[in-house]
């Protein structure tokens, strides 16, 4: 019986451990990048205090009041007064912040808490907007008259997406990168806030004309091989938790 049994345990099929360690099939590495896109700075032919009327990431069409320039400061005077007067917004502009406030209420999970700040400026922007209109449209028939001849009423020229800002990489194209280009300590962002003091020829505002943009990344020698033979990747923008296929 013991020889039997001595057979039967060196002939059975053997039953091994092994660990399985947890791990990323793919490789993931992480860039800086920088959008290319068809955008163009628009300028001022006017002189005095800018107010705008379109809120920002809003797409314009040709003829919109984009802003307005008072070139004697009468009409800013009355929007700096008449802005503290109480409320100006209409039922529908706070249907519309309340919207907003509570569709990012519904949704919002900490891992995404960046999205405050994005919520945050497009309220402000909204606001600005519904009281800029609001104020320009109870401006007396009087009061505009008398400064009609000082008061520029600046529409879109070209449609576009309407930005308040500028980084100076505009007119950015793939021939013109350079390794100081993705430097984040040479970049600098310049705003364009309601009632700035401009001459003619300053910039007001940044237009993005087309939908289409790209986006470059530095790579090294050593990722330049490993990609080499790729025919597409898998590419994820994470501030915006947005996935894509390149």
């Amino acid at each position: 019986y013991l020889a039997v049994m001595t057979v039967r345990y060196f002939t059975a099929p053997k039953i091994e451990m092994y660990e399985v360690l947890e791990g990323d099939i793919a490789n993931t590495s992480y860039y800086t990048g920088v959008a290319i896109r068809n955008e163009t700075i628009v300028t001022s032919p006017y002189a005095g205090y800018v107010n705008y009327y379109l809120r920002e990431r809003q797409k314009a069409s040709v003829g919109n009041l984009i802003y307005t320039v008072d070139e004697s400061g009468a009409m800013t005077e009355y929007l700096n007064v008449s802005s503290g007067n109480g409320s100006r917004l209409s039922e529908e502009n706070l249907k519309e912040l309340k919207s907003k406030l509570s569709a990012f209420s519904t949704s919002y999970s900490d891992e995404q808490f960046f999205e405050v700040y994005d919520v945050h400026a497009e309220l402000s922007s909204m606001l600005m907007e519904y009281m800029n209109g609001t104020l320009l449209n109870e401006f007396s028939a009087q009061t505009r008259a008398e400064a009609s001849a000082s008061f520029q009423k600046c529409p879109a020229d070209v449609s576009g997406v309407v930005f308040y800002s500028s980084d100076g990489m505009e007119g950015l194209t793939p021939e013109l990168l350079t390794a100081d280009t993705f430097s984040q300590e040479n970049y600098q962002k310049t705003i364009y806030t309601r009632g700035m003091l401009v001459k003619n020829g300053d910039p007001v505002y940044r237009l993005i004309t087309e939908d289409t943009w790209s986006v470059a990344i530095p790579l090294s020698e050593e990722d330049a091989a490993a990609y080499a033979g790729e025919t597409s990747m898998s590419i994820r923008f994470t501030e915006k938790n947005l996935d894509a296929t390149a």
